[in-house]
C-alpha cells in the first residue's frame, strides 16, 4: 500500500504543471475564445487555389496545461469537403519548448507533431513534418498577434507560403 501512495504522488507530481514554469494556459491564454477567419490558400501540388472561411475556437479545459482548438472549414462550392481539424497545444517541460499535437480530417491515423519557442514578439511559430500527399515536408505555421481581438495565420510546406488567414475575436 505504502509503494501505490508513493508511486501515485510521484505521478501526480509529474502531471502537474510548475506553477511558476511556462504553460500553454499563461503562453497562449489570449488565443481562447472563437475566431472567424477569411482565408486564402494558394494551389500546391495537391490542392487548387481557393478562398474560404473558417471557425477557429480555443479552450482552456485543463487548467492551463493544454490548449484545445477545432478548426471547421465553411463549406463552399471550391473546397468540397471542408477541412476539419482538431489540435492542443502543451508546454514540454522536458525538453523546454511548446508542443502541438495537430490531426485533421484529411490524414486519417496521422498525428502532426509541432513544436515552438512560444511567443517571439508578437508571432509564434510552429515548425515539424506534415504528412501531404506527396509524403513528409517541413511544414510551418505562425500566428501573428495584430491586437487583442485579430490574429493573421500562415502556412508553410517546404518553405513555400501557401496560406493567408486572418482571424476576428468574436
Amino acid at each position: 500500500m505504502k509503494i501505490a501512495s508513493i508511486l501515485l504522488a510521484t505521478l501526480t507530481a509529474t502531471a502537474t504543471a510548475a506553477p511558476d514554469g511556462p504553460s500553454a494556459g499563461k503562453e497562449f491564454g489570449s488565443f481562447v475564445g472563437t475566431w472567424k477567419c477569411q482565408e486564402k490558400w494558394s494551389k500546391t501540388d495537391f490542392s487548387p487555389a481557393f478562398e474560404s472561411t473558417a471557425t477557429l475556437v480555443a479552450q482552456n479545459n485543463t487548467d492551463g496545461v493544454w490548449i484545445a482548438w477545432s478548426y471547421v472549414q465553411d463549406a463552399k462550392e471550391k473546397n468540397p469537403p471542408p477541412t476539419k481539424g482538431n489540435d492542443l497545444w502543451g508546454y514540454d517541460p522536458a525538453k523546454k519548448e511548446f508542443v502541438r499535437e495537430k490531426a485533421d480530417n484529411y490524414a486519417p491515423g496521422v498525428i502532426t507533431h509541432l513544436t515552438s519557442k512560444g511567443f517571439v514578439g508578437d508571432t509564434v511559430a510552429w515548425e515539424g513534418q506534415a504528412q501531404t500527399p506527396k509524403g513528409a515536408v517541413p511544414f510551418k505555421h505562425t500566428f501573428k498577434k495584430l491586437d487583442d481581438k485579430t490574429i493573421e495565420g500562415r502556412l508553410y510546406f517546404a518553405g513555400q507560403p501557401f496560406y493567408q488567414g486572418k482571424c476576428i475575436k468574436q
